[in-house]
C-alpha cells in the first residue's frame, strides 16, 4: 500500500517537471491552464477543422484534377491527382479535416497538401498524385468523400 501512495506522490511530483503529459500536466493544481484559441471554439466547429493542426511548411494544390476511391475489404483507398504551376513540389499528403470524421452532411473533407519547392524552379504544369486509406469504420457513416485544392473541390460519392 505504500509503495502504490509513494508511486503515485512521485508521478504527481515528475508531471510538474515539464510536459511529459498532457494528462499529467492537468492533474497538476500548480499548472496554469491552457487558452483555447478562437478558432478551436464551440461556436464554429468548421473553423477549428479548416485550421492546419501544426505549420508544415505545406501548401494546397492549385487544382484537384481527378479522385477516385477503390474499395478494399477492410476500407477504401482514395487516390487525388492535383495540379501545380510550377515544377518542383514534392512530399503530398491528404490532410483529413475534421480528424477524418463525416461532417454534418455526411461528407468526409481531406485537403491535397504538397511541399513547395526550394528555390527557383520552373513555371510550367506539374501533375502530383496522393493516396490514403479511409478504414470502413469511417466510411460506414459517410455519404462522400471531399479533396480540397486551392482551387477546388472533388466530391466522390460512396457507393
Amino acid at each position: 500500500m505504500t509503495r502504490l501512495v509513494l508511486s503515485i506522490a512521485c508521478l504527481y511530483a515528475l508531471s510538474s517537471c515539464g510536459p511529459v503529459s498532457n494528462t499529467l500536466e492537468k492533474l497538476n493544481p500548480f499548472s496554469s491552464p491552457e487558452e483555447i484559441p478562437p478558432e478551436a471554439s464551440q461556436e464554429d466547429p468548421d473553423a477549428f477543422a479548416r485550421t492546419p493542426a501544426m505549420e508544415d511548411g505545406k501548401i494546397s494544390v492549385d487544382r484537384v484534377e481527378n479522385a477516385r476511391l477503390d474499395y478494399t475489404a477492410s476500407g477504401a483507398i482514395v487516390r487525388a491527382e492535383g495540379l501545380l504551376s510550377r515544377q518542383g513540389h514534392h512530399s503530398a499528403t491528404l490532410r483529413p479535416l475534421n480528424f477524418g470524421l463525416p461532417d454534418g452532411n455526411g461528407v468526409i473533407w481531406y485537403e491535397f497538401r504538397v511541399s513547395p519547392p526550394q528555390g527557383p524552379s520552373a513555371t510550367s504544369l506539374q501533375t502530383v498524385s496522393v493516396g490514403g486509406f479511409i478504414p470502413n469504420a469511417r466510411l460506414r457513416n459517410a455519404l462522400g468523400v471531399t479533396i480540397a485544392g486551392a482551387q477546388n473541390d472533388v466530391t466522390i460519392r460512396i457507393r
